[in-house]
């Protein structure tokens, strides 16, 4: 578990440091009914890297607001 007040960074690659648990895999059934296995480490991968994408997004959705002068950057 994650303790105390950090930086959220921080806190995520202390808990992950050297966690056996990242190479487990775990059973999923995919759309079509087929039984498959991931390792949480791919599943963390690709929940943070689509995190990031949609945090991309929301900057440039900023920086074209502030640009065009509309409102301010906080939404307001």
């Amino acid at each position: 578990m994650m303790r105390g007040p950090s930086t959220p960074c921080g806190d995520v690659r202390a808990e992950l440091a050297g966690d056996s648990d990242l190479t487990i895999m775990r059973p999923r059934t995919r759309p079509n009914g087929e039984p498959c296995e991931v390792e949480v480490r791919w599943v963390i991968y690709h929940m943070l890297e689509h995190f990031a994408g949609h945090f991309g997004q929301i900057l440039l959705l900023q920086h074209a607001r502030q640009a065009l002068g509309v409102g301010d950057a906080s939404g307001r």
